[in-house]
């Protein structure tokens, strides 16, 4: 769980990273969590792109990201998504329908 001096302090520590130009990624987040922050409008600080649903999700793609960035491309140019606690939320539904449906399909 996270509290409002826990907000405060990611808020803090983003812009920190932002200015020394290192991007924060986030997996694996409690459904809790996730909400506390889409309502604290943190997520279009974060960008959708940088919330994975597990962590497999988050190295496979952040090894991509990788190349591309040591290939010369410009990672970091991708705009954010105006609509990334939209697409949180989104992401969390399907990971819960998903987890529901594994749920129920028992032997």
């Amino acid at each position: 769980n996270i509290d409002a001096s826990g907000i405060e302090m990611l808020k803090n520590l983003l812009e920190r990273l932002e200015a020394s130009g290192i991007t924060l990624v986030f997996s694996s987040l409690s459904s809790t969590v996730r909400d506390i922050l889409i309502r604290a409008g943190l997520c279009h600080r974060i960008g959708a792109k940088n919330v994975y649903v597990t962590q497999r999700d988050a190295v496979e793609d952040l090894e991509k990201r990788l190349a591309r960035m040591e290939a010369g491309e410009d990672d970091t140019a991708e705009p954010q998504d105006p609509d990334a606690c939209k697409l949180m939320e989104h992401r969390a539904e399907e990971a819960r329908k998903k987890k529901k449906k594994k749920s129920r399909i028992r032997i």
